[in-house]
């Protein structure tokens, strides 16, 4: 059972960082500045790792999040 568990982490990871600029997002093809328009109109959830003192630090996103806000978007498409 352990193994499995590691399995479904690393497939399909919840979290994933922000892609750099002009390189989409590897599973739904979105750009970096779609995925932060989404952030802050609080679609999707980020959280930013800064360290104490820095004033840089890595963002990731929840692909979860990302899915299921594209889901919605079609529902309504199709109506």
């Amino acid at each position: 059972m352990g193994t499995q568990i590691i399995k479904i982490i690393t497939e399909d990871p919840e979290w994933a960082r922000l892609p750099k600029k002009g390189v989409p997002e590897p599973i739904s093809g979105l750009t970096r500045q779609v995925i932060w328009r989404l952030i802050k109109d609080k679609q999707i959830r980020s959280i930013a790792f800064i360290g104490a003192g820095r004033k840089k630090g890595a963002r990731v996103f929840s692909r979860y999040d990302l899915r299921a806000h594209m889901e919605q978007l079609a529902k309504e498409q199709r109506q």
